[in-house]
């Protein structure tokens, strides 16, 4: 059963970054015949789509322990970030929001168990397993 889930970047409300994702994957579906652009537009700002799916899926989270992780550095690529911060979060109660001092491809790659990055994710999954919906499928 699951009892928590963690987020690391994830573009809840999308992100200004997919438009150049959707021209990249158009010229790489024209030689490599691969990317599926629709699924990189159904991530720009605001779309219907993913509107629609983080409404949905907001309904189903109170039961759970949501901790969302968000990028504090650019891409060197680019001078913003890939996930804003008010993307990244999806603001319902309860929700435990950690800065990340990392790019969004490296939010989630941490380079030792020292880490402070890594401590905060270890610390939560074990808060996730010692809740009491996780206690009561051990036994």
């Amino acid at each position: 059963m699951t009892t928590g889930i963690l987020f690391f970047g994830s573009p809840h409300r999308g992100s200004e970054k997919a438009a150049y994702g959707v021209i990249l994957a158009k010229i790489a579906s024209t030689v490599l015949n691969r990317p599926n652009s629709s699924l990189l537009s159904a991530l720009q700002t605001n779309s219907n789509e993913l509107m629609r799916l983080s409404s949905e899926f907001k309904f189903r989270l109170p039961q759970y322990q949501v901790v969302s992780f968000y990028e504090l550095k650019p891409m060197a690529m680019f001078s913003t970030l890939i996930v804003e911060k008010h993307s990244s979060l999806l603001e319902v109660d309860g929700e435990d929001q950690i800065p990340v001092d990392a790019n969004h491809s490296d939010i989630c790659k941490f380079p030792s168990r020292n880490d402070p990055y890594y401590e905060k994710c270890y610390k939560r999954i074990l808060r996730m397993l010692k809740s009491p919906c996780a206690t009561e499928l051990s036994a």
